[in-house]
Parts: C-alpha cells; sequence; structure tokens
C-alpha cells in the first residue's frame, strides 16, 4: 500500500538557475564588505577565487564519497583562506546569515506545484530530502513558499553529514515518517540522486523531466513525467498495482 511521497527540492519543486550563481556573488561582495568594515584586509576577486576553487574541489569530494561540507565547515575555511587566521567567530556567524539571506531572495516555484502538493497531502505522508550544506535553508525557503505545513519531515544532507544518493538519508526519512521503502515513492529530477538512490532500497522512483532529456527506456525511473500535474496519476497507478487486491 502506497503511503508516502518523498520530493527532492531544487529542480523538483523549486526553480533552480543562473539566480544561485548570482546569488553567490552578491553574498560574497557583502562579506567582503563586512571584513573591511572590521579592519580584515578585504579584496573581493581573492574571495570569490577562492570560493570558486574550494567549491570545485568539495563537489568532487561530495560526489565521489557522497559526504555533507556543512556550510559552517566550508565557510571558516573560505574567511580564513582570504582573511587569515584570526578571522572570529562574530565574522563566521555573519557570513552565514548573509549566504543564507541571499539563498531566499529570488525563490520561485513551478507552476503546478502548490496545487498539486495540496491535493496529494490529503492522502500522503508527504516529506522532503535534498542535498545541501544548511539545514536551515530547506525549512526558511519552504516556509516563505507557504509549503512547510504541507510536509511531515524535512531531511537534509547537510543534518546527517551524507548526500543522497547514500542509503541512510533514505532510510533515516522512512523511519522518520514510520513507512517501509514498499509504501513511499521518491519524486526529483536527478537519475544518480533521486532514482538510482531511492530505487536500490526498494522504493519506486518517479523522474521529473521537464527539458524531456531522457528517453523513458534509458532513465531508469519506473515513471517520467514532465511535471507535477502528471504525478497524482502516476501515484494512483502505483498504489492500484501494489495493494492487495491490485
Amino acid at each position: 500500500m502506497l503511503r508516502a511521497v518523498l520530493f527532492d527540492l531544487g529542480g523538483t519543486l523549486i526553480v533552480e538557475g543562473e539566480d544561485d550563481r548570482t546569488s553567490a556573488r552578491a553574498a560574497l561582495q557583502e562579506i567582503s564588505r563586512n571584513a573591511h568594515s572590521r579592519n580584515f584586509s578585504s579584496d573581493p576577486r581573492k574571495l570569490v577565487l577562492n570560493y570558486v576553487k574550494q567549491r570545485r574541489i568539495h563537489n568532487i569530494i561530495r560526489e565521489k564519497f557522497n559526504v555533507e561540507i556543512h556550510l559552517r565547515s566550508w565557510l571558516s575555511e573560505l574567511l580564513s583562506s582570504t582573511f587569515g587566521e584570526d578571522t572570529d567567530e562574530e565574522l563566521l556567524k555573519e557570513a552565514m546569515e548573509i549566504f543564507v539571506k541571499f539563498r531566499m531572495m529570488k525563490l520561485s516555484l513551478y507552476p503546478e506545484v502548490s496545487s498539486v502538493l495540496e491535493r496529494l497531502s490529503e492522502r500522503y505522508l508527504l516529506g522532503a530530502v535534498t542535498n545541501i550544506s544548511s539545514e536551515a535553508v530547506p525549512h526558511i525557503a519552504l516556509r516563505k513558499l507557504g509549503l512547510e505545513g504541507l510536509f511531515r519531515v524535512v531531511v537534509t544532507s547537510a543534518e546527517l553529514g551524507v548526500r543522497k544518493p547514500y542509503p541512510w538519508i533514505f532510510l533515516y526519512t522512512l523511519r522518520m515518517l514510520k513507512v517501509s521503502s514498499n509504501e513511499c515513492v521518491f519524486v526529483g529530477n536527478s537519475i544518480k540522486n533521486d532514482v538510482l538512490g531511492p530505487k536500490n532500497i526498494g522504493m519506486k522512483a518517479v523522474l521529473v523531466d521537464r527539458e524531456d532529456a531522457y528517453k523513458e527506456a534509458n532513465c531508469a525511473a519506473d515513471f517520467k513525467i514532465k511535471n507535477l500535474e502528471e504525478l497524482p496519476e502516476v501515484l494512483e497507478r502505483i498504489r492500484l498495482h501494489s495493494s492487495p487486491e491490485g
């Protein structure tokens, strides 16, 4: 019996795009100004270059080992490498707040998301599982977008230290919802993270392919949809197929 539906966030429910890079640069500029006002030697170009270099290395580590590097950790490293080892807790705290603030500025949902989630929440337990370095960001984002009350759980790689597709992040979420893997469907836009990861622990997976980039035979998902408007019908098919009388 189908009881729960889990969702990826960025690229599935929340629009992703060039604004993410723009917000990071704007955040770095403000951090540089703050550091300068507190008499740290501040070179905005050096801060950006260090950020790009560090991010490239960290992304390799994340992808290879499925581990998360927390916002506090990588920002502390960035500030120390740019402004010197004497950077303090106050500057780090300000920098974390700045990054979160700019990430929240231009959030938007795909058009069909709110109505579909409200409809699904009447029938299923809903949860979100996302790879992100700050556990605060998804909660703030969902609250700002008016979705927070629809989700029973929001699980982040920041709080667990491991990233999708590592099995534990899915198993932990199932335990929080008190459902088994065969009672749950995962919905997301990444084959590696949102299809192969959930299927490896016995969940059904629905790929959201908004750009029609994958052929159904090659996507490994149980179902492929163009947008979430198709999801209620797909879930009904899964539910009927998995029910004892089906």
